[in-house]
């Protein structure tokens, strides 16, 4: 009978993990809906990049302006793969400070166009996101 109960437990806690972890994975992927195939504003982009900036190593936001320059926010490596290093603090620092001047060619103009595009690993997870100005 005591391995019948602990059987019906194991099931039951393993059941109760699975919806935790699929409740979790639905909420991470919420704060990403506004960004999914939609155009934005670059104050917007501004916004996900500061939303987003404790998510190093998990998230990449890479910004294509109309000068062709491109930059990676937040992690390096290849979002698409999942394989993704976090900035150092630093780095991440000198790259806000870069998207709000007008002077350098990494200024995010906060009234430009941009489309949005949401980047998936091979597992279906959000990695990242890609925005292109218009």
């Amino acid at each position: 009978i005591g391995m019948m109960m602990f059987s019906s437990a194991k099931e039951v806690t393993s059941a109760g993990q699975e919806q935790i972890n699929s409740t979790a994975k639905t909420l991470s992927k919420q704060a990403f809906t506004e960004y999914d195939a939609t155009e934005v504003s670059g104050d917007q982009v501004v916004s996900a990049i500061k939303q987003f900036e404790d998510k190093g190593g998990d998230v990449q936001i890479t910004v294509t302006l109309k000068t062709g320059n491109t930059t990676n926010y937040i992690s390096t490596g290849t979002a698409s793969s999942g394989s993704l290093t976090g900035k150092p603090r630093a780095v991440m620092t000198t790259d806000k400070k870069n998207m709000s001047d007008i002077s350098n060619n990494a200024y995010i103009n906060p009234n430009g166009n941009f489309d949005a595009v949401l980047v998936y690993d091979s597992n279906d997870n959000i990695r990242g996101i890609t925005f292109t100005q218009k």
